[in-house]
């Protein structure tokens, strides 16, 4: 009897084009991959999703919800995203999903998380990634107040090797911050959530209009913050500057209350030096954050391979939290 149940697709498969709309355009030969269907419940009341079997609910975000799942041909136990009801039939979200999903499948790297499969089930987009079992940087940090300048600078050069490749296969990420950087049990970091990437090679320009901002601002620069059709990489690495801050000191380093307050200080683009709330920090390192930080672009250090030759030249190679 042939198994009737939705399958997935192996994202080493080229994926669906996008119609001028922004839906999926479904090559005949996948159909049986991408079945768009109508009506579907609510997320809290889902036990099943395509192969796979939730198990517990992970985390929400603003597309959708992560589950731990189990796929029930071969028993695997992944992170599966499951695009939200509300926003599944929104092309702009969707054409979101699919980009994300297509990027991901063209990166592979130990300090990436790593996608496996992606789908769809009675009109609900789902995408299964590795699980990783040892929470977020930003739970880490919050745990323990902060963390060692060795830990830190662990995670600072875990993302900088993350964005460095994926900066060489032209994406930028866009929205690096502490609750995207992942560990494994055995504290290796890895970049998550591709979802705001912009190839940079992509002349597809639907999705953010010029004067929009993308990304989380506490940690965006300002230009981005601004107009997120200016960001590129070393939008990136001012975001890493702000997570080593962050992994140093406990917080970030625009504190604000309000949106107009934070971009202010952004725009002044003064901050206090690690060293000030973190005895521990050594001068090289506020000197790295310094070039991570500064206001201006051309101020920065202009690729994630300077960054890392500073910190490997100043003795930090790890890029696990021991």
């Amino acid at each position: 009897m042939p198994d009737s149940r939705p399958h997935d697709a192996d994202l080493t498969q080229p994926l669906p084009a996008l119609t001028a709309d922004g839906t999926l355009a479904i090559p005949s030969a996948a159909l049986d991959v991408y079945t768009m269907a109508a009506g579907s419940t609510e997320h809290t009341a889902l036990s099943v999703v395509g192969d796979y079997r939730l198990q517990s609910n992970l985390g929400e975000g603003a597309m959708g919800t992560v589950y731990r799942a189990e796929r029930q041909s071969n028993g695997r136990v992944v992170a599966l995203k499951v695009l939200s009801k509300a926003v599944a039939t929104r092309p702009g979200f969707v054409q979101r999903f699919h980009r994300e999903v297509r990027a991901m499948g063209r990166l592979t790297h130990p300090n990436i998380v790593r996608y496996l499969a992606a789908g769809e089930d009675g009109g609900r987009i789902y995408l299964a990634m590795e699980l990783l079992e040892g929470g977020t940087v930003a739970a880490r940090v919050r745990a323990a107040g902060r963390l060692s300048v060795t830990q830190a600078m662990a995670v600072g050069v875990a993302t900088g090797r993350a964005l460095e490749y994926a900066h060489q296969n032209q994406f930028v990420h866009r929205d690096v911050k502490p609750d995207n950087l992942l560990l494994t049990s055995q504290g290796v970091v890895k970049l998550a959530d591709l979802g705001l990437a912009k190839a940079t090679d992509d002349t597809d320009v639907s999705l953010t209009g010029t004067g929009t901002g993308v990304g989380t601002p506490e940690y965006a620069p300002v230009e981005q913050i601004r107009d997120a059709k200016r960001a590129d990489t070393r939008s990136d690495l001012f975001a890493l500057g702000g997570v080593l801050y962050f992994a140093l000191t406990g917080v970030p380093p625009f504190p604000a209350t309000n949106f107009l307050e934070l971009l202010k200080l952004k725009e002044n683009g003064a901050y206090p030096l690690a060293s000030t709330k973190n005895r521990e920090v050594p001068t090289v390192v506020d000197k790295m954050l310094g070039k991570l930080l500064a206001r201006l672009p051309e101020h920065r250090y202009q690729s994630a391979t300077e960054f890392l030759q500073d910190a490997e030249w100043s003795g930090f190679t790890a890029d696990r939290i021991e």
